[in-house]
Parts: C-alpha cells; sequence; structure tokens
C-alpha cells in the first residue's frame, strides 16, 4: 500500500482509538505462484483488482477495501453489529466466486475480524515481502477459522429446448503456455438444405431463417447441458459462450439472455467465458456492451479486430481476455502470417498484458501460424487447424505441441 493511501486512512480515522477490520489471506501463495511462473505478477494484480471490487459491492460506500501482501482489508468505517459475521459471510462468497478459475485451484483464505488501533492498522496494511499466516495483533477481538472450500454439485437443471434445425459443436481451445486444452468454444449450427454451417455465417449470408438470439440461446443452454454431464462424469471442461453485439445492445434480448445466464449456480460459473462478438463496434460500445455481464461473475471476452491493441475504453471493465480471429490466406497455398502481421499480433498482446488481460488467436487453420502466434506471445489458440470440432466437449488435459501438431497433421 502507497504511502498516499496511509495517510488518507490515518485522516479518516483521526480521533479513534480503535476500529474494526476485517483481515484475509491466501495461505498457498506459494503452491499458485510456482505454477502460474512467469504470469504471476499479472495474476496477483488480477486476483487483487478482482478480490477488491468483488468485495467493496459488498460494503457500503463508507467502507474501505485495500489490498496488502498477499490478501485484503477492509476497514469498518463505523461501528457494525457483528464484524464476525460479515467477515464469515465475504469469506464465503471470495471462495466461491474463485471455485472453478483454473488459475486458483487450491484456493485457501483466512478471515478474522480484528478490533485495532489506527496505528495497528497501518502496520497491518503494509505489504509483506513473503506469505505468512495473517498475524493477530493484542488487541484481537473475533476469528473465523479457515474451512475448506464446499463441492458444488453439477447444476440440477432439466434439459432445455433446442430450436428446430439447430445445434451446437465445440472447437478446443489450445492454452499454449500450460500445453494443455483449455476450453471449448460452442457454435451454435444451423440446418441449411440438409448440412450443418455455422449459425452466424448462414445467417450472414441470409442462407437461414434464424437471429443472433436464438443462436446465443441455442450455444449458451446447450453449454450448460454438456458441462453438467461432464461433472456428473467427473470430467473437468471449461466452455466459451459467445454472445453477439446485437443481443447485448437490445434490451429485451438481452434481459432473456442474461436471464439464461443467471440460472447457472454462481460457484461454477468461473468455468465459463463469454465472447462478446464484438469486432464490428467501436471500443467504446463494446465496453459498454460488456458492462451488464460484469456482475454475473464469468470471465469476460471481447472479440476485435485483428490488430486492434486500442484498449483505452476497457479501463472500467474486467476483461479477462482479448480475442481475434487470424487472417485468412492469401490463397490455398499460402502459410503463417506476413511480418507485418506478427507486428500487429505483438501490439495486441502487448496492449492486453497491460490490461492484465490474455489473448486468444481464433480460426488459425496452419501450424506455420500458431507457431508463429505463440512466439508473439498468444496464450490461447482455436482453429480447424489445430484440433477439430466434435459433438462433445474436449475434456481439460494436457496436450503437448509435439502431440498438437502430430494430431493436425493426421486430421
Amino acid at each position: 500500500m502507497g504511502v498516499d493511501i496511509k495517510t488518507v486512512l490515518k485522516a479518516a480515522l483521526a480521533g479513534k482509538t480503535k476500529v474494526d477490520i476485517g483481515q484475509f489471506q491466501m495461505l498457498n501463495v506459494d503452491e499458485i505462484k510456482a505454477a502460474a511462473g512467469e504470469d504471476w505478477p499479472k495474476m496477483r494484480q488480477r486476483v487483487v483488482d478482482t478480490a477488491t471490487h468483488f468485495i467493496q459491492k459488498r460494503l457500503a460506500a463508507k467502507h474501505v477495501t485495500l489490498a496488502c501482501a498477499d490478501g485484503f482489508l477492509i476497514v469498518f468505517a463505523e461501528e457494525i453489529d457483528d464484524p464476525k459475521e460479515d467477515i464469515a459471510e465475504i469469506r464465503e462468497a471470495l471462495i466461491e466466486f474463485f471455485l472453478g478459475s483454473p488459475d486458483l485451484p487450491n484456493l485457501k483464505l483466512v478471515a478474522n475480524a480484528l478490533e485495532v488501533s489506527p496505528e495497528e492498522l497501518v502496520s497491518l496494511a503494509a505489504p509483506a515481502k513473503k506469505s505468512a499466516p495473517p498475524a493477530r495483533p493484542a488487541s484481537v477481538r473475533k476469528s473465523e477459522p479457515d474451512q475448506p472450500a464446499r463441492k458444488i454439485p453439477p447444476p440440477d437443471r432439466k434439459p432445455e429446448p433446442v430450436a428446430p434445425g439447430h445445434k451446437t459443436t465445440f472447437l478446443p481451445v489450445w492454452d499454449g503456455q500450460s500445453q494443455s486444452v483449455a476450453a471449448n468454444i460452442c457454435i451454435a449450427k444451423v440446418e441449411v438444405e440438409g448440412r450443418w454451417l455455422d449459425g452466424r455465417r448462414a445467417l450472414q449470408t441470409q442462407m437461414a431463417d434464424t437471429d443472433h438470439l436464438t443462436l446465443d440461446l441455442t450455444a449458451a443452454r446447450q453449454a450448460v447441458q454438456s458441462f453438467t454431464l461432464a461433472m456428473r462424469k467427473k470430467r473437468k471442461v471449461s466452455m466459451v459462450i459467445s454472445l453477439h453485439e446485437t443481443t447485448l445492445l437490445d434490451p429485451s434480448a438481452r434481459d432473456t439472455v442474461l436471464e439464461c445466464l443467471s440460472a447457472l449456480p454462481e460457484p461454477i460459473r468461473k468455468a465459463f467465458w463469454l465472447r462478446l462478438e464484438s469486432a464490428d463496434l467501436s471500443a467504446a460500445e463494446t465496453a459498454q456492451a460488456a458492462e451488464p455481464l460484469q456482475s454475473l461473475g464469468y470471465q469476460i471476452l471481447v472479440e476485435r479486430r485483428f490488430g486492434d491493441h486500442d484498449f483505452a475504453a476497457f479501463q472500467e471493465v474486467d476483461i479477462a481476455q482479448f480475442a481475434s480471429k487470424a487472417l485468412k490466406p492469401a490463397n490455398a497455398e499460402t502459410e503463417g502470417m506476413l511480418d507485418q502481421d506478427t507486428t500487429a499480433l505483438n501490439a495486441v498482446v502487448r496492449a492486453a498484458r497491460d490490461r492484465y488481460a490474455t489473448t486468444l488467436l481464433d480460426d488459425v487453420r496452419d501450424l506455420k501460424t500458431l507457431k508463429q502466434a505463440t512466439a508473439c506471445g498468444v496464450r490461447y489458440l482455436a482453429g480447424p487447424g489445430l484440433l477439430p470440432e466434435a459433438g462433445a466437449p474436449m475434456p481439460c488435459r494436457p496436450l503437448g505441441i509435439v502431440d498438437l501438431c502430430r494430431m493436425a497433421r493426421a486430421a
């Protein structure tokens, strides 16, 4: 915590001899840090920002949330009836919020309700050099012991009907950093003269009688049903659900799809990525369209045109990932990207990192593009040149680049 914030706190607490606070700390940071490797600094910052925002939304505006060491402090600006109860509820909600996140598979959180002096508060808020269990001042009044995270059962939902002439397929997303299958893009298809075509493409070319809301609901419902089935079989999967810009900008359509997404239990929403297909919108319009999704607890992806790296409009929106489609090759014999394309992709990756976000390159058609994109720092890749679409999602599992290349050549 910076000196300026300390000064503000001292001023706000002037005249008080004791103040109620809540102290939260992650106990297994070293394990998470080791798994994250070079991504740890941006991952930690993102966890801090997300958790701080999450906590602050559950408190009155006058209370203060601070990041410190490997945890957080809540400063209650006025006396409350039972700090222990409030802290316990926030701790449980935080564990559920992060449960299912692939970056924090073994998160443990300890929480204490304390009564401290302003001087002790300033000391507690100072950043620590290494992770350790939270220290208890002599004036500890109440405590909340650490409890194991609850097991979340699969959602007990009846299958939603699929619109006639619609179905879904699943396109695996490969994580180049962890060398594994990370998720599956749920693609809504429509039947046209006995053939199943990509719904967006069929709608764009006026080949099918459908609309974007129907395609969005088809993908969302089928993704949830496939996820439920995988959970019951004890298979780990993650899903990418695409939402079209027109759905989120139309109030009636937006309410319909948000109602569908809100039906999924909060603790497992982190296993779903919501991808906003907004390549034709300005960045400001995309940020506006994404705002209603923030409160749902899903990871949010936004699609931008290839090479677009102006993300200034997303200052107030928590975007987990920026996605774009690879440029189509000039002809069937062409593979890989041109030099100017890799230069543009490098700029996108840098801009995303500045926002503590990752990048996804979709529609990858050949292995040369895969290698160039990973060299640029793109973490997630998908497309017909890597792993094929299938009728069921591929479980999240290790998949090295050698095996990926072998599978792609055999396809």
